[in-house]
């Protein structure tokens, strides 16, 4: 399995002769954005971890820009193999990166 998709990454990065499409970006589009936020609180609501996700967020949102920051430095071998398994490391990055989405992620697992 990981052979066949490192197989695939390696021959679509040689088929094309386009580069940007590899470069990484920390910004995400609205869809992404509320895509990662469902995700989030479908495991909250699946683990019944409510009160725990509500504290773990709400005293991580005041750092949550500066370890956003530190963490592509730190973790991109690991970011790369969570994409090798279809887990987006650097778009959950991405996330916590602006605390707006923090407010809203924050907000709706209130509203559960």
């Amino acid at each position: 399995m990981i052979r066949d998709t490192l197989a695939r990454i390696f021959q679509s990065l040689k088929e094309s002769d386009d580069s940007s499409n590899y470069i990484l970006t920390m910004e995400l589009s609205p869809e992404k954005t509320d895509e990662i936020i469902d995700k989030i609180v479908e495991k909250v609501v699946k683990y019944k971890m409510r009160p725990a996700a509500l504290l773990f967020f709400r005293s991580y949102k005041p750092v949550s820009s500066y370890g956003s920051q530190i963490a592509p430095a730190l973790l991109s071998p690991y970011f790369f193999l969570l994409d090798l398994f279809d887990i987006e490391g650097f778009n959950f990055n991405a996330f916590f990166m602006k605390r707006e989405n923090m407010d809203i992620l924050i907000e709706k697992i209130e509203a559960i």
